[in-house]
């Protein structure tokens, strides 16, 4: 991203030229099956415990109890993943392919994208003064995974539906948690008259106004679930449908808390 901007400035390339460039980027990263990929799903979690257990080895203001503890759990994942095959004994399903691939959104997408986009946001604002519509969506993911037609007879319409589910299960379990953050966080009282229109006088607007959102999510999961685990028709459940359901709050907590300095 430095490389990027330092050749931009040399170039002397316009701000209006760069918000233009950001506006009309379209960056879809695509999940496909890979039955081919042998790292099993467990074994990047426990990689992924380990990286962190390290990283965190390397503060300063750790007590001894606590160094003696994070090497402790070290030694376990390493001998749990030293016991675990590490290739998969069976070909996967379709149903297979596509919980690994949700698994890579879960531990590292959803947390990498949105970071990238802060980066570039800040590089935007520190370089030039402009800031990434909050219309526009850069990064996107799609998949493939339990739908490609490709002459694969285990990819029938019942898996494409099941994984369908499994994938708006996962959206929703994500989303739930991090409205639920959000909820916590946003304690504060000041708001904006908009708000206050639409939930009435209250000490913590910002949390009532998002908790409709969060247990609508929460529904979200269960009803999935059921829709998964019990063979349950998905007719008249509570489902989160639409972007706006989602959006639609987010963006009216973020007007007020621009419009009241927070």
């Amino acid at each position: 991203m430095r490389q990027l901007f330092d050749k931009l400035k040399q170039e002397k390339v316009a701000p209006e030229q760069v918000l233009e460039a950001i506006a009309k980027l379209n960056i879809d990263l695509v999940l496909t099956a890979h039955p081919t990929e042998v790292v099993r799903r467990t074994l990047i979690h426990k990689y992924s415990e380990l990286t962190e257990c390290l990283s965190l080895l390397d503060q300063q203001q750790l007590t001894d109890w606590q160094r003696e503890r994070l090497t402790s759990r070290i030694a376990v994942l390493i001998t749990q993943s030293w016991h675990t095959d590490e290739i998969r004994v069976a070909r996967p399903t379709p149903i297979d392919e596509a919980k690994w691939g949700l698994a890579v959104i879960e531990n590292s997408l959803w947390q990498a994208v949105p970071e990238f986009l802060r980066e570039l946001e800040d590089k935007l604002q520190h370089e030039y003064g402009v800031e990434i519509p909050l219309d526009k969506v850069p990064v996107q993911f799609n998949s493939w995974m339990g739908g490609d037609r490709d002459g694969n007879p285990f990819v029938t319409a019942k898996v494409t539906q099941e994984v369908l589910w499994y994938a708006r299960h996962r959206a929703a379990e994500l989303f739930a948690h991090d409205i639920s953050t959000l909820v916590a966080e946003l304690s504060m009282s000041e708001c904006s008259e908009e708000v206050r229109a639409q939930i009435g006088d209250c000490k913590e607007p910002y949390r009532k106004l998002l908790r409709p959102l969060e247990e609508l999510l929460r529904q979200s999961v269960a009803s999935l679930a059921s829709c998964l685990f019990s063979e349950l028709s998905s007719t008249d459940k509570p489902f989160i449908i639409s972007q706006e359901q989602l959006v639609e709050p987010l963006l009216l907590c973020y007007r007020s808390l621009k419009e009241s300095g927070l």
